[in-house]
């Protein structure tokens, strides 16, 4: 009983940590629940969230595809593997998941955010456009859409000269 109530309260404690950005503090309570409940999804998704915001991509692809493999449909661990994927610069990775989110919520600004940041990267600044004019359909004053819409079309006219 008490091992119960030592996992609920660590629970507690990590996602007050999620809350505050102290993700190193976050990886000791995840690794603490997870010697008493390895198969915990929710605390392995939180371990993935925190190692990827401290750039230990690889170690967060670990968490996020064992999750994924329970449960293929996790909107949120899709979410984040496809920002993580970006991060390590995997591309065409990065779309596939995104593409997932989307199968899911057609209208999730932030996933259509996340492929237009990755077709700016690889050089398909229209795409980039489009998607970030979707992300502007759904949130109008979304700061992150505006600024990809605007790299977009400063990128789109730098490349105009090229076919002139």
């Amino acid at each position: 009983m008490s091992q119960k109530l030592d996992v609920s309260e660590l629970c507690k404690k990590a996602e007050s940590f999620l809350k505050k950005h102290k993700y190193s503090e976050v990886l000791d309570c995840c690794d603490e629940i997870l010697k008493s409940e390895p198969k915990n999804l929710e605390v392995i998704k939180h371990k993935g969230y925190a190692l990827g915001s401290l750039a230990r991509y690889e170690e967060a692809l670990q968490c996020f595809s064992e999750i994924l493999e329970q449960d293929p449909s996790n909107f949120d661990v899709l979410y984040f593997k496809a920002d993580t994927l970006y991060n390590l610069k995997r591309y065409p990775e990065s779309l596939e998941f995104y593409d997932r989110t989307l199968a899911i919520d057609k209208n999730d600004a932030d996933s259509f955010k996340g492929k237009a940041r990755v077709f700016n990267k690889i050089g398909k600044y229209e795409q980039a456009k489009i998607l970030s004019e979707k992300a502007l359909d759904i949130y109008p004053k979304d700061s992150d859409a505006l600024f990809l819409r605007n790299s977009a079309i400063d990128l789109l006219g730098k490349n105009w000269g090229v076919y002139c």
